[in-house]
């Protein structure tokens, strides 16, 4: 049977291209796909916010990362984050809701929602549920806990995530590991050709994703080019731009905006090799997967939660962060080793078949549509 199903969270696409984003905007699809009945709840950064369209209202209010709220903005920022969320439980009652990131917008939404008796689930693919409560607007001014050990049926994207929530002082109850997957429909490997020194670094381009790392590495890689598809803020992009410059590579780096879907995909397929040289402690990581699906090398730094499938010299190169040196040295492996680059072609085919986005997304809908027929929240 159809369930009515609300997703509640900081961002949506199109605001937000991030693998949390892009991940809920691919759950919803699919859950429509099957057939239910799917509403989004939502704040807006970068777009305009507003009434209901397609099925998303992106009417929550957000509050800046490090911004103190007084107690009378933080009552009235409270004030109009429940009454944005009530306007939707009534209006739309769904049979389960569904938490996504809710960064800096309103943690006791989440009560509100236990309050009224309705099933919930929470999503965690970074650390909100504990990075939120010092970010959240209100929390200065609680006077009561949050429920959030028994709000809610807790699913993370990797054990490294939950373990480290926990570890953070984050009481749970009920908790399921669900690591998200690849769209294999769209990720296929292209033909395996010679070397051409084509490197990519996909997605968003901050300081703890390591991109500079990267730049560094091509002074040791005089044949190579390195191509950034993501987006950042201006500061990082100039900061970027300006380290390429004074290392006399500039000419050997491009940058391009980010992409989805069948261009990423054609990028992926391109490349000699995906680099993905974060340096901190990344939850899961879908790029490696995407890459390792399209049949190219991956060098990573395998950090938190990517450690888990990531398995150096078998399905990638694994270097330590802020080593470009080290990094430098992976690629120039590639560059003369062709068995080494079957080698972790093969391997990567056969561990991004083991992470498939529809598997996953199925596995997310039997857990809510568990918990709508349950009907009520788990108590302690």
């Amino acid at each position: 049977a159809s369930r009515r199903i609300l997703f509640v969270g900081h961002r949506f696409p199109p605001d937000g291209s991030g693998g949390y984003e892009l991940h809920c905007a691919a759950v919803r699809d699919h859950l429509r796909a099957r057939g239910h009945h799917v509403r989004v709840l939502a704040g807006a950064r970068e777009i305009p916010s507003g009434a209901s369209r397609d099925g998303v209202a992106r009417t929550l209010r957000w509050c800046p990362p490090g911004r103190r709220l007084t107690r009378s903005q933080a009552r009235d920022f409270e004030a109009h984050n429940r009454a944005a969320l009530d306007a939707q439980l009534d209006d739309f009652r769904p049979d389960v809701v569904c938490w996504w990131r809710l960064g800096e917008t309103s943690l006791s939404l989440i009560g509100r929602v236990h309050e009224r008796g309705l099933p919930a689930l929470g999503y965690v693919g970074d650390g909100w549920l504990h990075e939120g409560v010092e970010r959240d607007p209100w929390t200065p001014y609680r006077e009561q806990p949050l429920p959030l050990a028994s709000a809610a049926t807790w699913v993370f994207n990797s054990r490294w995530l939950r373990d480290s929530t926990r570890a953070a002082g984050v009481a749970l109850e009920t908790t399921r590991v669900l690591a998200p997957g690849v769209d294999h429909r769209l990720f296929r490997p292209g033909p395996t050709r010679d070397w051409r020194g084509r490197l990519l670094y996909a997605g968003r381009l901050t300081p703890a994703k390591g991109v500079d790392v990267a730049v560094r590495a091509l002074v040791a890689l005089p044949g190579a080019r390195l191509l950034l598809a993501g987006d950042g803020s201006l500061e990082h992009l100039a900061e970027i731009a300006s380290l390429a410059a004074s290392l006399g590579v500039a000419e050997r780096v491009t940058r391009r905006r980010a992409v989805s879907g069948v261009e990423l995909a054609a990028l992926y397929r391109d490349a000699d090799a995906v680099l993905f040289p974060v340096r901190w402690q990344e939850p899961f990581g879908l790029v490696p997967l995407e890459a390792m699906a399209s049949g190219t090398p991956v060098v990573a730094t395998a950090t938190g939660g990517s450690a888990e499938y990531l398995v150096p010299e078998a399905n990638a190169l694994v270097v330590a962060p802020d080593d470009p040196a080290g990094l430098a040295c992976a690629v120039t492996r590639l560059a003369g080793d062709p068995s080494l680059r079957a080698r972790l072609r093969r391997h990567g085919l056969e561990t991004s078949a083991g992470h498939d986005r529809h598997a996953a997304s199925a596995e997310l809908e039997r857990l809510l549509v568990e918990l709508a027929a349950a009907g009520a929240a788990p108590r302690s």
